[in-house]
């Protein structure tokens, strides 16, 4: 029931959940990277439900279409936005 995570403990479920059989999106390393160096550079964002649940919608579509065809008022959450950019 918890809504939000902790951008650390995020990345480390992100890593834990793709060591496992589920299939490893190509943007995760650079994903966590991206996390990593806000948490260094910024206050660390706090990582909602909604991202968490449409990360694996949002890895798929950047794979099949690539970050050319991403448009920020698709509404995805706004950290995706900044991942994008």
């Amino acid at each position: 029931g918890q809504r939000t995570l902790t951008t650390r403990n995020a990345i480390d479920l992100w890593k834990l959940f793709y060591s496992k059989d589920e299939a490893k999106p190509a943007i995760l390393e650079p994903w966590l990277a991206y996390l990593e160096e806000d948490m260094i550079v910024d206050i660390p964002k706090l990582i909602t439900c909604d991202t968490w649940k449409i990360f694996p919608q949002f890895a798929a579509f950047l794979q099949s279409n690539g970050f050319d065809s991403y448009d920020e008022n698709d509404g995805w959450p706004s950290l995706f936005d900044g991942f994008v950019e």
